[in-house]
């Protein structure tokens, strides 16, 4: 968040109106866990595997079901004899969650914890998984051992109708395109636009790729001269979706408009394949001068594709052309 701070910029979020209805349901291993699982009544123990699963297991509680799978390495996934009662041990394999009603997280109360991957959308704080959307079932991937005393799900269903609000300087038009600093205020808002839009920046030292089959260019963009906070731009045409001919054909320095989709790909901010430049050092694509469009009887728009008045300044359409109106 430190580097979003320091462009000052700001994600506001107004809450409109909010409705939860809210239950926990814990799956309690320490305390009930050799009822839990078909098959199963007592726990391993160094001289005995009484509690290993050797087949996919299933505990239910009300409507919400754990499906715990069995490991597919040497040792195996079980119900472990503690001192605090049976815990569940996995090394690998899977744990599926389902329930009839939507939930948004699940806390595992753990000894030893490494974090597995889930199929659904989310992250982890520490051991606790919130769901960037509520869902009816999601599946834990685990590679590493984890010992769990117990699993509560929260079946929070939420009904959000809060409006994101998103500061940014640019607003990823032609005219005000988006700096590199709004682009990661967008991403750390989770409002990163899903169509193309503009993008203005400062070609970076770093390495410049250059793909000699298709005449594409992988480069970074910042909004200043040394600065660390940077854009990707992946595959990249030239001006008019023109193919490059070298990596010299950019150079350090270089001030540029780029034209594409963004996306975040696997934690860097980048403008997707099929992007392409819209001015190279103030070279405009695409666009020819004129002085009074007040002159014909043409219906003029702005960039946003919005009727505007013929008195309008700045870049317009007429006629499916683009000019700069003075």
């Amino acid at each position: 968040m430190n580097k979003i701070l320091r462009y000052s910029l700001v994600a506001v979020l107004a809450l409109v109106s909010n409705f939860t209805f809210a239950q926990e349901v814990t799956f309690d291993f320490n305390k009930d866990g050799l009822s839990y699982f078909e098959g199963i009544t007592e726990a391993s123990t160094s001289n005995s595997k009484a509690g290993d699963i050797t087949e996919a297991k299933t505990a239910t509680i009300e409507s919400y079901t754990l499906t715990v799978s069995p490991a597919s390495g040497k040792t195996a996934n079980r119900l472990w004899k503690t001192n605090n009662g049976p815990q569940l041990r996995i090394y690998d394999g899977t744990i599926t969650i389902s329930s009839k009603t939507a939930f948004s997280q699940v806390t595992f109360n753990t000894a030893t914890f490494n974090a597995p991957t889930s199929n659904i959308e989310g992250k982890f704080v520490k051991n606790t998984w919130a769901a960037k959307k509520v869902a009816k079932s999601v599946t834990f991937a685990f590679s590493k051992s984890a010992q769990i005393n117990s699993i509560t799900v929260n079946t929070e269903l939420t009904v959000d109708t809060t409006t994101k609000v998103v500061e940014t300087v640019g607003k990823g038009t032609f005219e005000n395109p988006y700096t590199v600093g709004d682009v990661l205020v967008l991403d750390e808002a989770d409002a990163t636009p899903t169509s193309e839009v503009y993008v203005a920046g400062i070609v970076t030292s770093d390495e410049i790729k250059y793909t000699e089959d298709y005449g594409q260019l992988d480069y970074y963009i910042v909004d200043k001269a040394g600065n660390t906070d940077k854009v990707m731009v992946y595959n990249g045409l030239g001006v008019d979706k023109a193919k490059f001919t070298s990596a010299t054909d950019l150079k350090e320095g270089d001030k540029v408009v780029v034209y594409g989709k963004l996306k975040n790909y696997k934690g860097t901010m980048e403008l997707d394949r099929g992007n392409y430049l819209v001015t190279l050092n103030t070279t405009v694509s695409g666009i020819n001068e004129i002085k009074n469009v007040a002159a014909n009887n043409a219906v003029v728009y702005n960039l946003a594709g919005q009727q505007v008045s013929k008195n309008f300044k700045g870049v317009v359409i007429v006629n499916g052309k683009k000019f700069i109106q003075k």
